[in-house]
């Protein structure tokens, strides 16, 4: 669990280095994986948090929803996971689970993945260049 909430970090802290902001997509980060004390579950279950919600959700400018789950690469899906997965798939919604082949290959495949969901509407993530100088101009 550790490993795959590192993970998770890792790919949300190059999310927002290499993401173009909107209009491009709008994404946003689950935090299902997150051990919390019990009244805060149970407060987080009250307000909407449900299991199997996906590890990373992204709307591009067509409109589709586009989903990431995060997984190790000996984990599988739980059946609350499985269960969304098939209604998403239903309903015109993009999901992709990402299982890296080898341990720190988790932001390169997350990547390849954006790449492929961007390419088509014509957008990109920003270069190694175009991040660095957002980063500094921020800075």
């Amino acid at each position: 669990r550790n490993d795959e909430a590192a993970g998770q970090k890792h790919v949300v802290r190059m999310l927002r280095a290499y993401m173009p902001g909107p209009p491009v997509c709008w994404w946003c980060a689950s935090i299902n994986g997150v051990r919390l004390p019990m009244h805060t579950a149970m407060e987080a279950k009250r307000m909407g948090m449900e299991r199997g919600a996906p590890d990373l959700s992204f709307v591009f400018r067509d409109g589709i929803t586009r989903v990431i789950d995060l997984k190790l690469p000996d984990g599988s899906l739980t059946k609350e996971q499985k269960a969304l997965r098939e209604m998403m798939g239903a309903h015109n919604f993009a999901v992709c689970t990402v299982y890296p082949l080898y341990p720190g290959r988790t932001w390169a495949e997350v990547k390849g993945v954006l790449e492929g969901w961007m390419a088509p509407l014509g957008d990109r993530l920003l270069t190694d260049a175009e991040a660095i100088k957002l980063q500094r101009e921020v800075a």
